[in-house]
């Protein structure tokens, strides 16, 4: 809890194993920090999206596709007060869930199965925001069409000291059966979409990607904040 405690000494010390938990035994998974979201970059159409870089993000690659479902902030202390960076940083979450749904549906949009698309709506985008000592976990409701709403399913006090051991253990006991939950649903989720990716491996595509998107544009958003980490 001290002031001079960094975001990169609470990445690596807090949310680096935290998110190595989440995708135990998950195979072909590309964990990535402060790397570029694909998604948002097709947002507007074509590759003039805007340039964001989540904290951390997850993802997996196929050929033509970088399917990313899982997308990281950290803000809001211990290293920061600022509460406008939380705000911030938590309607970067929601915009990274959206424009990742855009970019899935619009690569299988271009192979006219219908099925398929019906199929997508199943898959869930997770968000996880850390602020001070706590974790909060959303995934993206997308039945307000255009708009997406993020909906808090679990926010956990992350157990950073032993002060009260009861309440360590009972924290401790919470964090890891969420994590678990996540963990599961993660790997249901890509199951889900490697199949979907067979369904379509024999279809021509056409129409090319992104063409039709009837978004809204993305033209003022938080400003990423560009901060290479070194692994």
């Amino acid at each position: 809890m001290s002031n001079n405690v960094k975001e990169r000494s609470y990445s690596h010390q807090v949310v680096h194993p935290i998110c190595d938990l989440l995708l135990y035994g998950i195979p072909k998974i590309d964990q990535e920090f402060d790397g570029e979201a694909q998604s948002t970059k097709n947002h507007n159409g074509g590759l003039s999206g805007p340039d964001r870089r989540p904290d951390v993000m997850m993802s997996r690659i196929y050929d033509q596709l970088k399917a990313e479902m899982v997308f990281v902030e950290i803000s809001y202390g211990p290293y920061s007060r600022d509460e406008n960076h939380y705000r911030d940083d938590k309607v970067r979450l929601g915009k990274f869930s959206k424009d990742a749904w855009r970019h899935i549906q619009a690569y299988f949009g271009q192979f006219k199965c219908p099925e398929t698309l019906r199929r997508l709506d199943e898959l869930e985008h997770f968000s996880i925001h850390f602020h001070g000592t706590r974790m909060d976990v959303y995934v993206s409701d997308r039945k307000l069409a255009l708009f997406h709403r993020m909906c808090l399913i679990r926010s956990l006090e992350i157990p950073l000291t032993n002060e009260d051991p009861s309440s360590m253990i009972k924290a401790v006991t919470e964090l890891c059966e969420t994590l678990l939950t996540l963990n599961s649903s993660i790997s249901c989720n890509f199951e889900l979409l490697d199949s979907v990716v067979r369904e379509i491996q024999n279809i021509t595509p056409t129409t090319p990607p992104y063409k039709q998107n009837n978004s809204i544009p993305t033209n003022v958003t938080p400003s990423s904040r560009d901060r290479p980490y070194l692994v």
